[in-house]
């Protein structure tokens, strides 16, 4: 099943529908009309194998197979149920309801008891099992329980400090971002992630700041970095040459 980061992170209630052979509410899964009609098989005596013998030069060889009359049931029946015609079962298109729980990740299984392939014999149903696929969210990358964002930022912020608010799964979130931040530098924004499924803990959001250099700046801003770096003299590459000096 398909959810998406969303439902994967909060949890969520969905539906499937699917074909599931239930055990017949008229016969309960005997194939009879009654319980008279049910007979000890007089091929195999209830054993539902038959067992052959076979001589050969090197001594008396047995064989037990699947008996023929009833199937390997041990019963004969001489009155079928009209419901499910001898069968013992139903098929029905039945929904399913699923319970997501919040935290999943991509490839964990749901169990859902008895809504599997249908037992032998008249034996109880198997169960159902639904592996999870949470879509990629646009933005968002999950780690665990921790939940990643890159976002981003201005020379000017960076150089300045700011406080911005970050969007996370929980809304948005004031951050301060301290005056000199550095590209690619990570602040930890705690229990702002996914809740473990074992301990119920919430995980935590890092949000990596990326720089945005502007490709493009208005005659007034040219003038302001111009006169930014002409009173700062020695910049930053020309204290890196002169340290081959």
């Amino acid at each position: 099943m398909k959810i998406d980061f969303m439902e994967a992170v909060f949890g969520a209630e969905k539906t499937v529908t699917l074909n599931v052979d239930e055990v017949c509410h008229v016969c309960h899964g005997t194939g009879a009309y009654s319980s008279s009609d049910i007979h000890t098989c007089s091929r195999c005596n209830g054993t539902g194998q038959t067992v052959t013998e076979q001589r050969t030069p090197f001594g008396t060889f047995q064989s037990a197979t699947t008996c023929p009359d009833c199937k390997g049931t041990g019963k004969t029946i001489s009155r079928h149920c009209e419901e499910c015609h001898g069968k013992g079962y139903t098929t029905k298109r039945v929904n399913v309801d699923l319970k997501i729980p919040a935290g999943i990740s991509s490839g964990q299984q749901l169990r859902v008891s008895g809504k599997g392939e249908r037992g032998s014999n008249g034996g109880s149903n198997g169960d159902l099992y639904v592996e999870i696929n949470v879509t990629p969210h646009k933005y968002f990358t999950r780690d665990g329980n921790n939940i990643h964002i890159q976002v981003p930022l201005s020379i000017v912020d960076a150089t300045l400090g700011a406080d911005i608010e970050v969007p996370t799964v929980h809304g948005d979130v004031l951050l301060n971002i301290p005056s000199g931040t550095q590209p690619n530098t990570k602040f930890r924004m705690r229990e702002k992630g996914v809740k473990d499924l074992r301990t119920g803990r919430m995980g935590d959001q890092y949000v990596e700041i990326k720089l945005e250099v502007p490709k493009k700046i208005s005659r007034e801003e040219r003038e302001l970095f111009e006169k930014l770096r002409d009173k700062k003299g020695e910049g930053v590459f020309e204290r890196f040459k002169n340290a081959f000096k």
